[in-house]
């Protein structure tokens, strides 16, 4: 691969750039940046430095072309970061992300929102090494999937020894809208010291018949019945993002089933 372009950034503001095919980022000290993409490459790999007391946010909103993403991220004291990634493509697609906690107080969340059909695979793998005292990480996975699509979603925390007064989450949500469609939730927690709060949780199945005949009870038909049960598990994202990027996810969301 190709030598990493480096970012340093140190102002607090907006900072936009359509991709990153292979870069480092660092974000320096005391600094506040959020970072949209919208991909155009097919593949991007990250390596990221959070400074100490610095906060950055990552949004990004695939349509179409990103197929593999990967970010490494080193989490200094007192540092925040933050991914909401809205995929929509249609495609295979490889997400793999690790973050290192490695000063005390730094927080990270993680979350994805992903439409997967039309027989594609999809895979998202949220790792968190907690290393310093007093870290935190929230890991929140949402996914619709139909048309013999496949969907997986894989969180991994680890709560080293010296990680005390730690706190680590996990959330995965997927609906399957026909039989022939798959998902897989593997919520791992790994507890190495005490004096630490940690809780995971996954939920996987089909589309509830008491939902749908509650909601065609009510006059909605079949069709508009599935639109809103795949809007309460895409849309939610959406609001971490800026005005005319909700207004594009709902339509692709409107569109979907």
């Amino acid at each position: 691969m190709d030598k990493k372009e480096i970012f340093e950034i140190f102002e607090n503001k907006d900072f936009d750039k359509s991709s990153f095919k292979n870069s480092q980022i660092i974000i320096k000290e005391n600094s506040v940046v959020e970072l949209n993409l919208k991909p155009t490459e097919e593949e991007i790999c990250v390596d990221l430095e959070v400074e100490k007391y610095a906060s950055f946010k990552l949004v990004i909103l695939n349509e179409k072309s990103l197929k593999n993403f990967k970010i490494t991220a080193n989490l200094h004291s007192n540092s925040e970061f933050y991914i909401y990634f809205a995929d929509f493509s249609l495609n295979n697609l490889d997400v793999e992300t690790t973050i290192n906690l490695v000063g005390d107080y730094a927080s990270s969340k993680v979350e994805f929102a992903s439409l997967v059909k039309n027989e594609d695979k999809k895979k998202f793998v949220v790792n968190f090494e907690h290393i310093g005292k007093n870290t935190s990480s929230d890991f929140k996975g949402f996914g619709v999937v139909q048309n013999k699509g496949n969907l997986v979603a894989r969180g991994d925390s680890h709560i080293t020894k010296p990680s005390v007064k730690s706190s680590a989450s996990q959330l995965i949500k997927v609906i399957l809208f026909d039989k022939e469609s798959k998902s897989t939730g593997y919520p791992i927690l790994r507890i190495d010291c005490d004096d630490i709060k940690a809780n995971h949780g996954c939920a996987i199945g089909t589309v509830n018949p008491d939902h749908i005949f509650y909601l065609l009870s009510r006059g909605l038909n079949l069709n508009e019945a599935r639109k809103l049960i795949t809007a309460g598990y895409l849309l939610p994202i959406a609001e971490n993002f800026k005005e005319n990027e909700k207004n594009t996810i709902e339509e692709i969301v409107e569109r979907s089933i």
